[in-house]
């Protein structure tokens, strides 16, 4: 099948998996049917008289709230503006239809980046803006996402994490272990305002939809000591903001897959898998060039060659670790060290020494952590699950000495009596135990 029957074909799947998403406030059967069939020259023009329906403002209100978040330059909190909700709401979509909507400043904070070292920007927008966000996102996201790349998962309605990883998995089996590991430098804080309007442009016609993408865009940027307005990127936090980064990178994807590679991307880290290093240096120099075009720059420090054919070899993507083995000729993968990191500092905040609840509560606490990090990680080596069981189950343990009033850590409790199967009789959920049952499940189908 050729790449552009292919393309034809997932058109049409994700058709049917938009229908099922769309929001019903603005997207009626009608404007469906011709989101399949394709609009005039590939344009749409009416569409702000969508955005401001009352019942899609109330329903981006509900994703707002649900979503629950921090509060913006204004410090009126999601409880807050639902005190006076009909009032708000009502004031917003008058704003919207007079053209009187002006979007605040994005308040600027600081969070930890996953090596817990370095801390990167995140924009967080009043609530109000997150409304009218939310419903230009209800109005816009279907229009672009039907012709995006089916190798782009970040930040797409149905897909996510695993979909791209499993997407790498099949790949590798099939022999692409060239792998171009790449990260696009300070991404979101570097889009060019203008060549991202062009590309909302290319579907876009509405006037008063592109003013209000605008607006969001260059909306001041407040981080306590100073207020600007920014002249490129779109800052993470913003709803909006995750969707115009796809639509900036979707040509690179198309334009990637048309040259014969095989791309995997979420947001600004994506990978490029061939079947020569000769492949993966040409795919490298394509991508600087398009990058460098494009006003964007590769992370030096990042973006690599990763030969998967050689011992020891190794790649990272998503929060895991895949490594060629020295004893084996498979590759493995586990939790890169980051994500170890994350878990044992989650587990720390739960199980400090000086907890007062029963140990039995302190295990019901955990255990949400422990099966969410499961149900990501299950497709690691059984060492990376037993290692995260050890771990709990001391922090456990110096808990038991703290109640016992013994001074000093876990070892002055008597771990044959508190052993696994204690833990286990109070409901404690092991990683071990979990991945071992799972995959003699599937030995056994096999």
């Amino acid at each position: 099948m050729s790449e552009m029957a292919k393309q034809i074909l997932g058109r049409d799947e994700r058709f049917v998996e938009i229908q099922a998403w769309a929001s019903p406030s603005v997207w009626t059967d009608q404007m469906l049917k011709t989101l399949h069939r394709g609009v005039e020259r590939g344009k749409w023009y009416s569409l702000s008289d969508k955005l401001m329906r009352k019942n899609n403002i109330m329903e981006a209100w509900e994703k707002v709230c649900s979503n629950k978040g921090s509060h913006g330059v204004d410090m009126i909190s999601t409880k807050r503006y639902e005190s006076e909700l009909e009032h708000n709401n009502a004031k917003l979509l008058e704003e919207l239809q007079d053209g009187r909507y002006d979007p605040s400043a994005v308040r600027r904070v600081e969070i930890p980046k996953g090596d817990g070292r370095k801390t990167r920007p995140l924009g967080i927008p009043t609530v109000r803006d997150r409304v009218v966000q939310t419903a230009l996102k209800h109005v816009i996201e279907p229009i672009f996402d039907i012709d995006f790349s089916p190798y782009s998962f970040g930040f797409r309605p149905k897909l996510g994490c695993k979909d791209a990883l499993r997407r790498v998995n099949e790949l590798l089996k099939q022999g692409y272990l060239y792998v171009m590991d790449a990260d696009i430098q300070s991404y979101f804080d570097t889009i060019p305002h203008e060549k991202l309007m062009s590309r909302v442009k290319e579907k876009i016609i509405d006037g008063k939809i592109l003013g209000l993408i605008e607006q969001f865009l260059k909306a001041n940027i407040f981080d306590g000591l100073k207020n600007w307005e920014p002249e490129e990127g779109t800052p993470q936090g913003g709803i909006i903001s995750p969707l115009l980064a796809n639509i900036y990178l979707d040509p690179f994807d198309h334009k990637m897959t048309e040259a014969g590679f095989e791309i995997v991307r979420y947001a600004d880290d994506f990978l490029i898998m061939c079947k020569s290093k000769e492949s993966a240096k040409r795919a490298l120099r394509k991508t600087r060039r398009w990058m460098k075009a494009n006003g964007l720059k590769l992370h030096p420090e990042k973006t690599r060659i990763a030969d998967m054919t050689e011992k020891c070899e190794y790649f990272e993507f998503l929060g895991y670790h895949f490594e060629r083995t020295r004893n084996t000729h498979s590759i493995k993968r586990w939790p890169r060290k980051q994500s170890l990191k994350k878990c044992k500092d989650a587990i720390r905040k739960k199980t400090r020494r000086s907890n007062k609840d029963s140990i039995e509560d302190i295990i019901a606490y955990l255990r949400p952590n422990l099966v969410g990090w499961y149900q990501y990680f299950k497709h690691s080596t059984v060492y990376a699950m037993r290692g995260i069981d050890e771990f709990t189950r001391r922090r456990l343990r110096s808990i038991l000495a703290k109640h016992h009033r013994k001074k000093g850590s876990h070892r002055m409790i008597d771990t044959r009596k508190y052993n696994k199967a204690y833990f286990t009789d109070l409901g404690f959920f092991s990683l071990e135990e979990a991945w071992k049952l799972e995959f003699q499940s599937l030995r056994s189908k096999h």
